[in-house]
C-alpha cells in the first residue's frame, strides 16, 4: 500500500507557524486557546487579502470551529446544565475520555429511540424493504446557508450559557462558506474579480471543494448541537454531492497498483460518515413531525414525517455498503503489501529490520555522548 504525496496547500496562511499551533491546540483538546489566534489571523487576512479571499475564508472557519469545539468542551464538563460532566473536571488529559462518554452516550439514546421507532413502524416496514433509492432532493432549497431562525427556535436556544459563541461559529461557518462557494462558482465561468485576474486557480479549486463539504458538515454538527435537526440534515445533504465526487474521481485511480494509497481509504471513509450523519440527524428528529429547514425564513419540508423512517433505511443501507467496499479495499491493501513483501527475501526483510534496530541504538548512544 503505498502513500501518495499530497500537494501542499495553496493557501499561504495555513502554513504559518500560528495557524498550525492552533490547529494542535484544537485537536488536542484545547480550542479555547486557539480562539484568539484565528481571530487575529482572520483580521490579518481581511486586512491584508480582503474580506472575501480565501485565507481569510479559512481563518474564519477555523474561528467558528474553535469557538463551537470549546462550547462543545463546555457542555461535556457540566456547563450549560447538561447532564454528566462536572464543571471542575475541565483537565486536558482527560478530554478523550469526555469525547468517548459523550458519544456512546449519544449511540444509546439513538439506539433506544431507533428500537422505540422499529416497533411502532412494523407495518411500514413490511410494506417498503427496498430503501436504496431513498435519497433527499435539496436542489429546490437555496445554495446560501445563511438562514434565519423563527421566533421558537430563537425562544429555545437564548437559554444555552454558550449560545452567543455557538451563534458566532455558526456565522463564521456560513460566511466562510458563501466565500468558498461563490468563488469556486465564478472559477466554473471563468470570472474575473476586481482586480481583472482569474477568480480561483485549478490548485486553489480543487482545495476549495475539498473544504466546502468539511464545513458543511460541522454546520450541521453546530445544528445538531442546537436540537435544529432538520437544520442538520440540510447541511449534511448539501455536503454529500462533493464527497461522493471527490471518492468517485478517487475511486477511479484504484485499478493503478502503484496509486493505492491511505488517501483514497480516507477519502472512502469521509463519505460514509456523511451517509451516516444524515441517517442520525433524521433519527433525532421528533417524532411524528416532518424533518424541516429554514430557508430564507421560511420552513422548508426535506422529509415527510411519514417517510423518515424509510429515508433513515435508506442512508443506513448507503452507508452499510460504503463499509462493505471500505472492508475490500483495505483488504486489498494488505493484500498488496503481503504480497509486494513476499517477492523479498526473507534474510533481506530481517536484515533490514536488524540494521533499523541498530541505527536506532547507534542514534541513542551517540545522543548521550553529546
Amino acid at each position: 500500500m503505498s502513500s501518495n504525496h499530497t500537494p501542499p496547500t495553496p493557501i499561504a496562511i495555513a502554513t504559518d507557524p500560528r495557524f498550525i499551533l492552533a490547529r494542535k491546540l484544537i485537536t488536542s483538546g484545547s480550542p479555547a486557546s486557539a480562539i484568539d489566534i484565528f481571530a487575529a489571523l482572520h483580521e490579518n487576512c481581511c486586512h491584508t487579502l480582503g474580506d472575501d479571499s480565501l485565507g481569510a475564508a479559512l481563518c474564519q472557519y477555523e474561528y467558528g470551529n474553535a469557538l463551537f469545539r470549546s462550547a462543545l468542551r463546555d457542555a461535556e464538563n457540566g456547563e450549560d446544565g447538561v447532564e454528566g460532566g462536572d464543571e471542575h473536571d475541565g483537565d486536558e488529559d482527560k478530554k478523550p475520555a469526555a469525547k468517548l462518554s459523550d458519544a456512546e452516550r449519544q449511540r444509546e439514546v439513538m439506539a433506544a429511540a431507533a428500537e422505540k421507532r422499529a416497533r411502532g413502524h412494523d407495518d411500514v416496514e413490511k410494506k417498503s424493504t427496498d430503501f436504496s433509492n431513498k435519497r433527499i432532493k435539496i436542489e429546490n432549497v437555496s445554495e446560501n446557508t445563511d438562514r434565519k431562525e423563527n421566533d421558537a427556535v430563537k425562544q429555545d436556544n437564548v437559554e444555552d450559557a454558550n449560545g452567543d459563541d455557538v451563534s458566532l461559529a455558526l456565522e463564521m461557518m456560513e460566511s466562510s462558506f458563501n466565500i468558498l462557494y461563490s468563488r469556486v462558482e465564478a472559477a466554473k465561468t471563468l470570472t474575473t474579480n476586481s482586480e481583472g485576474s482569474i477568480a480561483i486557480t485549478n490548485e486553489q479549486n480543487e482545495w476549495a471543494l475539498d473544504q466546502i463539504p468539511r464545513i458543511l458538515i460541522c454546520i450541521g454538527d453546530v445544528h445538531s448541537f442546537r436540537k435544529q435537526h432538520g437544520n442538520a440534515v440540510d447541511a449534511y445533504c448539501r455536503a454529500l454531492p462533493y464527497r461522493e465526487e471527490r471518492w468517485k474521481n478517487m475511486k477511479n485511480l484504484e485499478e493503478n497498483v502503484s496509486s493505492f494509497s491511505i488517501e483514497q481509504l480516507q477519502c472512502h471513509r469521509r463519505l460514509l460518515e456523511v451517509y451516516t450523519l444524515v441517517a442520525e440527524a433524521l433519527l433525532a428528529c421528533p417524532d411524528g413531525h416532518d424533518a424541516v429547514c429554514e430557508n430564507d425564513g421560511k420552513p422548508m419540508i426535506l422529509v415527510k414525517a411519514a417517510e423518515r423512517m424509510d429515508f433513515i433505511h435508506s442512508y443506513y443501507e448507503l452507508a452499510r455498503k460504503e463499509l462493505e467496499d471500505l472492508c475490500k479495499l483495505f483488504a486489498i491493501g494488505i493484500f498488496r503489501l503481503l504480497l509486494s513483501l513476499a517477492h523479498q527475501p526473507l534474510s533481506s526483510f530481517f536484515t533490514s529490520i536488524s540494521n533499523g534496530q541498530n541505527d536506532s541504538r547507534t542514534s541513542r548512544h551517540r545522543s548521550r555522548e553529546k
